[in-house]
C-alpha cells in the first residue's frame, strides 16, 4: 500500500523515511514528485524526515503530514582562504622597514 509524506504547512511531498516501529527496518520514500512509500497494509510505523518532527502512525493511511521544526545552531566556524596572522605580521614588518629606510 502506498503512503505519501507531505509538509503540513505547504502540502509539498517529501521523500522521507518510514521505520517499522520496534525494529530497525526502514523504507525510503521516492525521490520523484510523488514522495510515496510502499508499506504493508497493516502495522505500526514512524515517519521521519530531516527538519521535521517524527510522527508515529498505524496503517492503513494514505497520507502522513509532517510538521517542520525550527533548527537553531550555536556559533558557526567558517574556514576559508583568509590570510594567516603570521603573513599579515610579515607584511606589516616589511612596510615598517620600508618606511624607516626612507
Amino acid at each position: 500500500m502506498k503512503v505519501t509524506l507531505t509538509d503540513k504547512t505547504t502540502g509539498e511531498t517529501l521523500p522521507g523515511v518510514v521505520i517499522t516501529k520496534g525494529t530497525s527496518y526502514a523504507t525510503a520514500g521516492q525521490t520523484d514528485e510523488t514522495g510515496s512509500v510502499n508499506l504493508p497494509a497493516t502495522g505500526d510505523f514512524i515517519a521521519r524526515f530531516i527538519g521535521y518532527e517524527s510522527k508515529p502512525f498505524t496503517m492503513p493511511v494514505e497520507e502522513i503530514e509532517l510538521t517542520p521544526v525550527n533548527i537553531t545552531t550555536g556559533e558557526v566556524l567558517i574556514l576559508g582562504d583568509k590570510p594567516k596572522k603570521t603573513a599579515l605580521w610579515f607584511i606589516l614588518l616589511v612596510l615598517v622597514l620600508i618606511y624607516l629606510s626612507k
